[in-house]
């Protein structure tokens, strides 16, 4: 039985197979896949999945890293080489990359659950592509984003940021108004 989440990704997700439904195409609600945000002050927390994949067996791989200095906790348990499950406290510098790869149920190399886990290097400003998805939630593109010209005009014209929040680094970092903290303390 499929249930519903709360949440804004889900919500589109159901519209759009409604009005699929609604045109006359013979389709059928599945269930959405399971990611929660939660920002507070001074506490960024990330999970995917359903709680009961959580648990390791045979068949799953568990990759955590615990870093009480830096106050982070990461987990992610990988099924067949796919990403099932995820938890993620303090550093959610990897969530948008480790989302994509659980909705879309990308087969993972031997090495690259480990390598989304572990912070980021210090390097210069990557270029992403024009069709780099930054905002899960209203769709919202890297060449959507560098097209205005501020966050309000972002947020007015695409919607950005006014779902989970969870881009709102990202997009500031496209528009190059801010630092990565002072997105953060934006909200």
């Amino acid at each position: 039985m499929a249930r519903t989440t709360g949440f804004v990704s889900p919500a589109w997700e159901q519209a759009s197979l409604l009005a699929e439904i609604l045109a006359g195409e013979e389709r059928a609600y599945r269930g959405s896949r399971s990611v929660a945000r939660l920002r507070a002050t001074d506490l960024d927390v990330a999970v995917l999945g359903e709680p009961e994949e959580m648990n390791a067996d045979e068949q799953t791989e568990v990759v955590e890293i615990f870093n009480p200095l830096a106050g982070s906790y990461r987990k992610l348990v990988v099924r067949h080489g796919v990403i099932v499950a995820a938890t993620l406290v303090g550093d959610l510098s990897h969530v948008g990359l480790i989302t994509q790869h659980y909705d879309r149920g990308t087969r993972l190399g031997p090495d690259e659950p480990g390598a989304l886990l572990m912070p980021p290097r210090p390097t210069g400003p990557t270029r992403l592509h024009d069709s780099t998805e930054i905002c899960s939630c209203a769709g919202v593109s890297a060449g959507e984003v560098r097209a205005c010209s501020s966050l309000e005009q972002v947020v007015e014209t695409t919607r950005a940021t006014t779902g989970c929040g969870g881009c709102k680094e990202a997009v500031c970092q496209l528009l190059g108004t801010t630092t990565p903290q002072e997105a953060r303390a934006l909200g």
